[in-house]
């Protein structure tokens, strides 16, 4: 298996460890697709392929919307902590391919801040 095929297949798992993460959350605090789509001022139907890892209708979500989910869900450290350990995984094959770019740094450090 090459390289690039490999990192394709860690990408997609850790896309599915990010919707199931996300979904978790959504239902540990009892909101609807709909809730948080409402909350987040975002399109509940994004939201669903997030969580269903549907990489055709939702790509990796960018730090604007990741920081509003995390408003409303009002995540506590252990679980940024997890959220973040995915989400650089996901980035980690684009880091490694293309280099880290001062873009991405500073959507680590909003991430960070959040």
């Amino acid at each position: 298996m090459r390289e690039s095929e490999k990192m394709d297949k860690i990408r997609i798992q850790y896309e599915k460890k990010l919707g199931d993460f996300l979904k978790k959350v959504r239902i540990e605090r009892k909101l609807s697709l709909r809730d948080v789509g409402a909350e987040a001022d975002m399109n509940f139907p994004y939201l669903s392929h997030l969580e269903t890892h549907n990489r055709d209708k939702a790509k990796l979500p960018s730090v604007e919307i990741l920081n509003k989910l995390f408003a409303v869900y009002k995540l506590d450290l252990k679980e940024k902590v997890e959220f973040l350990e995915i989400y650089f995984n996901l980035i980690m094959p684009e880091i490694y391919i293309n280099n880290l770019t001062a873009d991405k740094i500073k959507d680590i450090i909003k991430i960070l801040e959040a």
